[in-house]
């Protein structure tokens, strides 16, 4: 059960922006791009692989990795899983990074769940990600003028879970903690970590997962429609 808020906070990867199925889009480029190197691989199967490999880069991420050792490993596993030598990484870094940016991919109904909470409550953005990345994202969706300020993990030095980079963005709202809601798909990074910094959360839960500690959620949606429901109607 929610009670009375006076600002919203957002997570930005699969809340707003649908990291998923972006990356999903920038394999299938990758895929056709090089067909000498991955044509006789099943796209399912370089599917698996590069979310494997994935998984293994955001560990190194969350241990202070740069951008560029962070794609260097992604692209090494992603070709080792398969098989194949990693001379070529470099290219596929490359090119996997050049698609990426070009994808504009929302979750499905954020966009009109911003433009009706934009007028009703101050809303802010923290993310954790590489700035560079994180801005390219956010401005592919056109979704800037939204927020009073987006906070991104390595621009600041404070990652989510870590409750005071939530701290820090209700200061920024001028709004004491246990009046902000903060929104995320992420279970342990958005849900456990706001409600360490005294926050009310609402988990996204798409899949339907189930949850992982002692610490629940004010909100679960599988939808981001039902945030409206729960805060307008």
């Amino acid at each position: 059960m929610i009670n009375q808020i006076e600002a919203i906070l957002f997570d930005l990867d699969d809340t707003i922006f649908d990291r998923t199925l972006a990356q999903n889009e920038a394999i299938s480029a990758i895929l056709r791009m090089f067909p000498d190197l991955l044509g006789s691989i099943d796209e399912n199967v370089a599917r698996d692989a590069f979310f494997e490999a994935d998984r293994l880069a955001i560990h190194i991420e969350s241990q202070g990795s740069t951008l560029a050792e962070v794609l260097t490993l992604r692209s090494r596993t992603f070709l080792n899983l398969l098989g194949l030598s990693i001379d070529r990484a470099q290219e596929i870094t490359e090119a996997y990074t050049k698609n990426y940016r070009e994808i504009s991919t929302p979750v499905n109904g954020s966009m009109s769940v911003l433009r009706v909470l934009n007028g009703l409550f101050p809303l802010g953005l923290v993310s954790n990600g590489y700035p560079d990345v994180q801005h390219t994202k956010i401005d592919s969706l056109k979704i800037r003028p939204f927020f009073e300020f987006t906070l991104i993990s390595e621009e600041i030095g404070i990652r989510k879970p870590d409750p005071e980079i939530f701290l820090r963005a209700a200061q920024m709202l001028g709004v004491e903690p246990p009046k902000c809601l903060f929104v995320g798909d992420s279970y342990q990074n958005d849900i456990f970590g706001a409600k360490r910094a005294g926050m009310q959360a609402c988990w996204l839960n798409r899949d339907g997962a189930l949850i992982e500690g002692a610490t629940i959620p004010d909100l679960e949606v599988s939808k981001m429609e039902m945030l409206i429901q729960a805060l307008v109607d």
